[in-house]
């Protein structure tokens, strides 16, 4: 398993730097675009890929809002204050889902802090807590205060990125061939 620590992030990013608001509303739909690239039958392609790809993007919408959508909680701010000074490490797994964070915190030995976290984690450990990519993107688009760690930051607005190339069609779906059956990833 590869792991990426607070340390490799810390790295990346000078301490004293400032991070400017992002405009979420700043980028339009890139689906036009990425369409007319497309012929409508493609070489790699025995279907009119065109019209999949332009099916997918009018339901990719309608599904983040229900697949990503920002919880609802009067706990969100609680969770938000923990994790700004938190360790995270990226656990990888060669399983498209089987990757996960291990959120450190001293924080986390206490037993109402514990709390806040169970519906969101995979386990708790003494001062840890595992939690998968797709609960912790949940947790980050609910939160409003960029302020916190380099690590904290960096999540912060990589999953509002990440979300808002979904939103505006900035992604390509990519099929993977596993074991048992097929994934849809995007690149």
């Amino acid at each position: 398993m590869n792991r990426i620590s607070k340390k490799d992030i810390d790295d990346i990013e000078d301490n004293n730097e400032k991070v400017e608001p992002f405009n979420m509303n700043a980028f339009e739909d890139f689906s036009h675009f990425i369409l007319s690239l497309l012929t409508p039958n493609p070489i790699f392609s025995d279907i009119n890929y065109k019209d999949v790809l332009q099916e997918f993007y009018k339901k990719s919408k309608k599904q983040l809002a229900i697949i990503v959508s920002p919880i609802q909680s009067e706990n969100i701010p609680k969770i938000a204050r923990v994790l700004q000074d938190a360790t995270f490490e990226l656990n990888v797994n060669k399983e498209v889902y089987g990757s996960s964070f291990t959120i450190s915190s001293s924080l986390l030995k206490n037993a109402d802090v514990q709390e806040l976290f169970k519906p969101f984690i995979s386990s708790l450990e003494d001062e840890s807590v595992t939690i998968s990519p797709m609960q912790l993107f949940k947790l980050f688009i609910s939160f409003e205060d960029e302020n916190g760690s380099k690590s904290y930051r960096y999540l912060f607005f990589l999953y509002r990125v990440i979300y808002m190339l979904i939103h505006n069609n900035g992604l390509l779906p990519n099929v993977l061939e596993v074991s048992n059956g097929f994934y849809v990833s995007t690149k």
